[in-house]
């Protein structure tokens, strides 16, 4: 040919110009393609969006016109020619992982069409292009084109494409190799753990950047939870540049409690992790009314109740938050001096604060005294929350200094008269104590904030008391040079009880991550809930502080009426401070009220016709019954869909295949479904053949034999039977078989009364585990019978298909094309000489390949009857000595090399397949 090109479909229409230049050509790829006479290559092609049912063309091939669907398009080529692509180049030429590859070419198109797509194609993967000069529009003298991409180490090929809208120009492939290197370890950041939206309750995202200098993906990336690895996933997989990180995240459901996380990582080479951080998932005490099971129709209202409350509440940002604290012991990193009467401990939670230290005297000499010591600070900030309740006498003393002889800031709270003083030495060496008077006031049992922000290089301080300055360059106590310890202590009389002073979130502006008033950041507004039915909200959201009370009212019938009988889930959602979110379900089971219906026995209980009536007890409050059926015995119906749904209590089912069946009946209403009633059985045998007015099936038999050396063959159909065995023509032929003579070959006839014309229509296979070598096939559609003694095209058909699937060596000879033809060539000669090419066939297949077949039915057969057996219960001795025997004379034919009588044998073999 002049010219030979694959395209993507079926060609479905060509036109050529008159000038004999131009080739115009519509494909089912919905494409349409355009070519000169005087090479292979398209001048171009354009996607229409549907198959290409018809084309034309101009007589000088300057336009061509495409119908596809419902579209014409019309394309003018008059001067037209193809975009050109040039200058293609890589820069660098060679580099590795971590080089940033710069793909450019030079587009050019004599039209000034701009490009409709420009790709760099590598390994097989298409890439947009950009332009390196958005305002450059001249595409007559060339527009250059570029792509930046980094590459994991391998070999690659790359290639550009390009398409002006109509007309598309390729260029040949290149050859680039990308090395490995590893130099630099890998680096772990802003690794942190967030709790997901209400939706996702109790999950927890833990997420770290993966940083590597290197560009190398991590060989694993880990997250450690009290001790359990879990491997993280890239969030976007896309992402493959990891010199300026890649994301990792692991989403996991997490109770309450304590955990200590880390990420680790390897590049193969390097391995880093971070440091242990602790994920406190603050505690609640709920309580919550018992599960409840209610009746469809009982309209009466149920409350059930939730007691909500928070254990660690308002909780802040500070060095130092007492969380991870055993409750009743010291405060962890603090020195603690605890005289007689007296005690220093973490609390639970003291006025909606959580894990807050309290220092409680009840002593006249004796005190509690914690102290906190750090690096010298020559500068700095101290804040913290305190709190304290009025007792005889009873102070809170608090002091940053160098040691307990050289104090800076030194303040002194009076509970009772709920004033704030600080002390000083004057010029003669006194000790004066001066009053703080804040501007919002001073007063007990209430939380309050401190913030202390001394400079020693002036001996001067300055103070905050709830966001607002109320002191400004007070004198230290003492001159010292720096700060290295905070001090807190009590003093009491001893009597009345005793007094306590609370302390909670301390932070000092050297600890690592601190922002003035860290520990003030919390906003209690953020903790909501609401009620869920069935993952259905109910109530709106509503805000709680530290403890809330909810009561929710339900029915059986209510619940009953919206998702029918059965387990509805009644939730609280709601979240704590942290925005971690949790939820607790109510269980209500609804009976349904129904009673279930009393399937009477079937009868007849040996079914003839297949015609099943069904009749059942009526069932108060029922509107409809569900009809269930199966060929085993029904205890369940999950997941089974009912056969029918009847307002009646009788039913009429038809089966159209011998077994025993299995029914149940299900009453229903509103309200939802009663259990299952009794099962019932029923046996079917049908009488007479039930075929159905638009298919039925049948059996091609393919019958070898030789007579005189000449092999020959003929097609036996044996439609297959559903009803009565034929063991009358079973028996006749096995005597023949065994006691007569071989017969050349034996054509098993079908009784007029139960024939059935083979017509010429469309046929189907079936599947291959449904006939011995998938020799079964359907012929649909019935209409008109055949008048002639000749072959359709639909047994021509069959008869090459089964020949061809049955045996091996003839399937390796024809292609679908091949076999395609050999059928049309077929179909224009005379039965005689179609059987007498059959004839030639069959005359080559191997007779190790007669044999398989062979085997192969009696395998089905010996398996056919065990089904049966378990089926019905019965072993049938007579069948199982004859395929046993039968097996024998199989053994016994082929040591023999006797062909006729295999050809025999499979005759009777399939005869019997069909009596099943």
């Amino acid at each position: 040919p002049i010219l030979r090109y694959l395209t993507g479909g079926n060609v479905r229409s060509v036109a050529i110009s008159a000038n004999g230049s131009y080739i115009v050509v519509g494909s089912s790829d919905d494409r349409v393609y355009l070519f000169h006479r005087t090479s292979s290559t398209p001048i171009g092609y354009y996607s229409t969006g549907d198959d290409v049912n018809s084309v034309a063309i101009s007589a000088d091939g300057s336009t061509f016109v495409a119908a596809s669907g419902s579209t014409v398009s019309a394309f003018n080529l008059m001067n037209a020619s193809a975009p050109e692509l040039t200058f293609g180049s890589v820069v660098p030429e060679s580099g590795d992982q971590n080089t940033q590859f710069n793909f450019s070419i030079l587009y050019t198109d004599k039209e000034n069409d701009p490009p409709k797509y420009l790709y760099i194609l590598i390994n097989g993967t298409s890439y947009p292009m950009e332009k390196k000069d958005p305002s450059d529009s001249n595409y007559t003298d060339g527009c250059m084109y570029q792509y930046f991409i980094y590459l994991r180490p391998g070999n690659y090929r790359y290639s550009f494409d390009c398409s002006d809208g109509i007309l598309i120009n390729q260029t040949k492939n290149f050859d680039l190799l990308v090395n490995h290197t590893n130099y630099y370890a890998p680096s772990l950041i802003f690794g942190s753990v967030t709790s997901p939206d209400w939706e996702q309750c109790y999950e927890f995202n833990f997420s770290v950047y993966y940083v590597d200098q290197d560009n190398n993906p991590p060989d694993h990336m880990n997250l450690l939870i009290n001790g359990t690895l879990y491997t993280m996933e890239k969030q976007d997989p896309t992402d493959n540049y990891y010199t300026d990180g890649c994301l990792y995240q692991y989403l996991t459901f997490l109770p309450q409690g304590i955990y200590a996380y880390s990420f680790e990582c390897n590049d193969s080479r390097y391995s880093n992790s971070t440091i242990e951080k602790i994920l406190s998932i603050p505690k609640f005490i709920l309580t919550q009314s018992s599960n409840l099971e209610l009746e469809a129709d009982d309209a009466n209202n149920y409350t059930l109740t939730w007691n909500l409350i928070q254990l660690e509440t308002f909780h802040y940002y500070a060095e130092y938050t007492f969380i991870d604290d055993v409750d009743w012991g010291n405060p962890g990193r603090w020195t603690v001096t605890e005289g007689s009467n007296t005690h220093i401990d973490v609390i639970p939670e003291k006025e909606s604060r959580s894990k807050v230290v309290e220092l409680w005297d009840n002593s006249t000499a004796g005190y509690s005294l914690m102290r906190n010591d750090f690096s010298p600070q020559s500068f700095g900030s101290v804040e913290f929350w305190v709190y304290g309740k009025a007792g005889t006498a009873s102070m809170a003393l608090i002091m940053l200094a160098s040691s307990i002889n050289y104090r800076g800031p030194y303040l002194r709270i009076n509970w009772n008269d709920q004033s704030l003083w600080y002390y000083y030495y004057n010029k003669r060496g006194d000790v004066r104590l001066c009053n703080i008077t804040p501007s919002s006031g001073f007063t007990e049992q209430t939380w309050h904030h401190i913030r202390i922000q001394f400079n020693c290089t002036i001996d001067k301080f300055d103070i905050w008391i709830d966001g607002e300055q109320e002191g400004s360059e007070l004198p230290f106590a003492n001159q010292i040079s720096s700060m290295e310890s905070f001090w807190i202590w009590t003093s009491s009389s001893g009597t009345q009880g005793g007094s306590s002073t609370y302390i909670d979130d301390i932070d000092y502006s050297w600890s690592p991550g601190y922002y003035l008033n860290r520990n003030m950041d919390y906003n209690p507004s953020i903790t909501y809930y609401a009620i869920f039915e069935n993952g259905i909200r109910e109530t709106p959201w509503r805000n709680y502080l530290i403890r809330v009370y909810i009561d929710y009212n339900v029915s059986g019938m209510r619940l009953g009426a919206g998702v029918g009988a059965g387990i509805n889930n009644i939730s609280l959602v709601f979240n704590n401070y942290l925005n971690q979110w949790f939820y607790e379900n109510i269980t209500v089971i609804v009976n349904s009220h129904l009673n279930h219906p009393v399937l009477e026995s079937i009868s007849p209980n040996l079914n003839i016709d297949g015609n099943i009536t069904l009749n059942w007890s009526e069932v108060d409050g029922a509107t409809s019954y569900n009809i269930y059926r199966s060929r085993f015995p029904i205890t369940c119906i999950d997941e089974m869909i009912p056969i029918a749904t009847v307002s009646t209590k009788h039913y009429q089912d038809t089966v159209t295949t011998n077994g025993i069946y299995y029914y149940v009946i299900v009453a229903g209403n509103s309200t939802g479904n009663s259990s299952l009633s009794n099962c019932k059985s029923v046996e079917v045998r049908l009488t007479s053949p039930t075929i159905s007015t638009n298919n039925f099936t049948i059996w091609l038999i393919l019958v070898v034999g030789s007579v005189g050396g000449v092999t020959v063959s003929s097609i036996v159909g044996i439609r297959k039977r559903q009803t009565h065995k034929r063991k009358e023509e079973i028996a006749s032929l096995l005597s023949r078989v065994l006691n007569e003579p071989i017969m050349p070959f034996f054509a098993a006839s079908i009784p007029p009364s139960e024939s059935e014309a083979i017509y010429n229509t469309q046929i189907e296979l079936f599947e291959e585990d449904e006939a011995p070598n998938g020799m079964q096939v359907e012929i649909a559609d019935q209409e008109q019978p055949m008048e002639s003694h000749e072959l359709s095209v639909g047994t021509i058909f069959l008869i090459l298909a089964s020949l061809i699937k049955a045996f091996p060596s003839l399937n390796q000879q024809f292609t679908e094309a091949e076999e395609l033809n050999l059928l049309m060539k077929l179909q224009r000669l005379p039965s005689e000489e179609i059987f007498a090419y059959f004839n030639d066939l069959i005359s080559k297949v191997p007779e190790n390949e007669i044999k398989s077949l062979l085997h192969n039915l009696i395998d089905l057969l010996q398996l056919y009857l065990f089904i049966r057996e378990v089926k019905t219960g019965e072993e049938n001795a007579e069948w199982t000595q004859a395929l046993q025997k039968l097996a024998e004379i199989v053994e016994l034919a082929e040591s023999l090399g006797n062909r006729e009588l295999l050809n025999e044998l499979m005759q009777l073999l399939i005869l019997i397949k069909c009596s099943f």
